[in-house]
């Protein structure tokens, strides 16, 4: 017999096809209810108002619930995580209550077949070893007078959690559904005992309400869903500045080793985009200002943006950007921090790891939130220009002149 184990509660029967470069999925429908596949669009699926909802179903439309197929290079992580879908809903968490109607006792884990009436579905239940010392941390930082609740609380969980429930007992449970031996169950995240027993009546009483809302499909605003499509063509203003300012940086005639945004908005390559961008847009901005402020304020934020994703750029204070390229402020600090740390040590033979250089940057007061992202960047061109060499991997030494 194979043991199972946490990882097994992750492993997803999604049957995924590649089939392009699409950020769409098709769900493949195991009911009658819908003829037509339903369309989930992985980009947009966080605004969905109930895409971190713990959906209450009855178990019989949990094994009933629809997986989808991806053809996106997410494909690896979605059928990992067992993610479900409802209508075009994904859904994260399910939250069901039920009788207790097999128990079964593991090390690690506590296993229990609920069934609500409608159907019957497995809940693994976690021992989880952290969860005293988290408590007691936690405890420490409330009130004198919420502490002994808080104790109460703790032990009572505790209790459910080690002892687990018996059979007959009516329980509440909330996880994430997967599929462990082609069987779908619920990997427990939040579980209690039910003492009141007419909790499953009126839970049920309002399994309509809770339907209507599950059975509205999500759409996107009309204005919404059209700045979307333009972000995903790359043909909205941040991108396609993006891509102009890449291309100034990129020219090897540009010698320039700082950007001002204010400057750079009567560059004609600049303008020339806000005004192509003013032409396609519905309306128009009167005022002169406003016009030039909003064109600084996405300027600075597409700037902002290369920082952190490319790394060409480093703000500095001002409003200031300084172009990353060999013989620049920051790549002479950078030869001078090699140079020193490879005089002796190990270093003399091995070479200056990349993070040494990192710290030793933060410790200046001009590059002290120097990105990680921007010195790699710069190692890079620098090995690029041959001012220095790779000697081991993370490691440079400085070419000898």
């Amino acid at each position: 017999m194979r043991k199972r184990t946490e990882s097994d509660n992750l492993h997803n029967n999604s049957n995924c096809s590649h089939s392009g470069d699409s950020v769409s999925v098709r769900v493949s429908e195991n009911t009658d209810q819908m003829k037509t596949p339903a369309i989930i669009d992985l980009k947009t699926a966080g605004l969905n108002q109930l895409f971190k909802v713990s959906f209450r179903l009855p178990i019989r439309k949990i094994h009933h619930l629809k997986c989808f197929t991806s053809s996106n290079t997410e494909q690896k992580n979605i059928s990992d995580g067992g993610i479900f879908c409802y209508q075009n809903h994904i859904v994260n968490r399910v939250e069901i209550m039920g009788i207790v109607v097999r128990v079964d006792r593991r090390e690690k884990h506590n296993s229990y077949a609920v069934d609500d009436g409608t159907g019957v579905i497995n809940c693994t239940c976690w021992k989880n070893s952290r969860i005293s010392s988290c408590s007691k941390e936690f405890s420490g930082r409330l009130p004198q007078s919420l502490q002994s609740k808080f104790g109460e609380l703790i032990v009572h969980n505790r209790t459910n959690m080690l002892e687990g429930y018996d059979l007959g007992d009516l329980v509440l449970m909330c996880g994430r559904v997967t599929v462990f031996r082609d069987r779908r169950e619920i990997n427990v995240l939040y579980h209690r005992r039910i003492d009141n027993p007419n909790a499953e009546v009126e839970r049920m009483s309002k399994m309509s309400t809770y339907r209507k809302v599950y059975d509205e499909p999500f759409m996107l605003s009309p204005n919404l869903e059209k700045q979307f499509v333009k972000n995903v063509t790359g043909n909205s203003l941040p991108n396609v500045l993006e891509r102009a300012i890449l291309q100034i940086l990129n020219n090897p005639v540009n010698e320039k080793t700082e950007l001002d945004p204010k400057e750079m908005l009567s560059w004609s390559a600049i303008s020339s985009v806000f005004q192509s961008h003013e032409k396609d847009a519905s309306a128009k901005i009167d005022d002169l200002e406003t016009a030039k402020r909003d064109a600084l304020e996405t300027l600075t934020a597409v700037l902002l943006h290369l920082e952190s994703s490319n790394g060409c750029v480093l703000s500095r204070p001002g409003q200031i950007f300084e172009v990353i390229r060999p013989g620049c402020p920051l790549a002479n600090k950078v030869m001078a921090i090699i140079n020193e740390a490879c005089t002796g040590g190990k270093n003399a033979e091995r070479g200056c790891h990349r993070l040494q250089v990192e710290d030793t940057l933060r410790r200046s007061r001009v590059y002290s939130s120097v990105p990680a992202c921007v010195v790699t960047y710069l190692l890079d061109c620098l090995e690029t220009s041959s001012d220095l060499f790779m000697s081991e991997p993370q490691r440079y030494m400085a070419l000898q002149t």
